[in-house]
């Protein structure tokens, strides 16, 4: 599996995105997802890309179709150091969607196989503001996922146990690194901070128990009181860090 991009909750309109273009990123096109009730800012790296969502309708995020998905009950968590409202993802090369939580490694509260249900938040955590896609297929159980967006025959696999207090987990076989986007879908990749390529992630997350998924995906993770997303980029060859706490939790190596 190879990491298709990353997001993290936003406030509506993504407001958080200015803070990230004052460190010297360039921002890329933004999407809305229309029949999923979200939309987004980008920004482009060599081999991914960092998504700020947020909820932009309230009553399509709760839609037959979306539900089953937990992004409202996941993505409407209060703030805890950074973002606010959030949305469901892009699907890689394309314009793809979130994924939900199902089942709960770490008994945070998820739906149940993609059929909907409760869930919710509980002593271990408030929902985790993040989501993880990965390309081109997952190496955890998913199921499958067709947001009214995409076209025909195109889905996203979201995993089958995703506890909200983790990353959201899904893939996509649509999925393309930015740099080999064609070029009527070319975005920015340089950038005046000098990143260019995602090399790492590590999660912090309110539990120490990890669903299958999570213990799939390779990535490290930490226990702490509030969740937290680190990104290093180019093997954090300059050995230099980027905190974008508290108006976002967010760690940039680089």
């Amino acid at each position: 599996m190879q990491i298709d991009h990353v997001f993290i909750r936003v406030s509506p309109g993504g407001p958080e995105a200015e803070l990230l273009r004052a460190f010297g990123l360039s921002e890329g096109s933004g999407n809305t997802h229309p029949g999923q009730g979200t939309a987004n800012r980008r920004f482009f790296f060599a081999n991914a890309f960092l998504e700020l969502l947020w909820i932009a309708d309230a009553e399509e995020i709760t839609n037959a179709r979306t539900r089953p998905t937990m992004l409202r009950e996941r993505l409407s968590a209060s703030r805890d150091g950074g973002g606010g409202d959030g949305g469901g993802g892009d699907g890689g090369g394309g314009d793809g969607g979130g994924g939900g939580g199902n089942g709960g490694g770490c008994g945070c509260g998820g739906g149940g196989g993609g059929g909907g249900g409760g869930g919710g938040e509980d002593g271990n955590g408030a929902a985790s503001p993040f989501g993880i896609c990965f390309r081109p297929a997952a190496t955890f159980d998913t199921w499958d996922y067709a947001p009214a967006y995409l076209p025909p025959g195109m889905k996203i696999g979201i995993a089958s146990e995703a506890p909200l207090c983790e990353p959201m987990w899904f893939c996509t076989s649509a999925g393309k690194a930015p740099e080999a986007f064609d070029s009527d879908r070319r975005q920015p990749l340089d950038h005046a901070a000098g990143l260019r390529a995602i090399t790492a992630l590590r999660c912090t997350v309110p539990t120490a128990a990890l669903s299958p998924a999570a213990r799939a995906s390779g990535i490290p993770f930490a226990q702490g009181d509030a969740h937290l997303l680190e990104i290093t980029f180019d093997h954090a060859a300059r050995g230099q860090t980027k905190d974008f706490r508290p108006t976002l939790p967010l760690l940039f190596h680089y």
